[in-house]
């Protein structure tokens, strides 16, 4: 079964996804904070990780860059999906090699949830 980790302060964002994902036969685990999906990505490493940027104690755009540094990490499949959306930071995430930069309020969650499984298919 294959694994996502959530990275999202937003818990109704979170526990939409969640369903929707689990009704897909995806196995969730999820962080509220960076800090927290740093530590989970580097213990669990889930085929994917849907990453929001503005968060406590640990932003997106850190824990992303963090990740990177970790062997495992190096080439994790991310997708962001948030609500920022700044030319700078978007510049800076695909620098650091995310697969895809979502705005929420773009995106309904049926189509992030089909992003997501087209992204991790074998």
């Amino acid at each position: 079964m294959k694994k996502i980790l959530i990275v999202e302060d937003d818990k109704v964002v979170v526990k939409a996804l969640l369903a929707e994902l689990n009704e897909n036969g995806l196995s969730v685990i999820s962080a509220s904070n960076g800090l927290d999906g740093l530590t989970l990505a580097k213990k669990e490493k889930p085929d994917l990780i849907l990453l929001d940027l503005v968060m406590p104690k640990m932003g997106g755009i850190e824990m992303l860059t963090e990740l990177r540094k970790d062997t495992w990490g190096k080439d994790a499949e991310v997708i962001v999906l948030t609500v920022v959306n700044e030319l700078d930071k978007i510049e800076k995430i695909i620098s650091l090699g995310c697969f895809e930069y979502l705005i929420k309020t773009d995106w309904n969650l049926d189509n992030i949830v089909q992003k997501i499984i087209n992204r991790i298919k074998d």
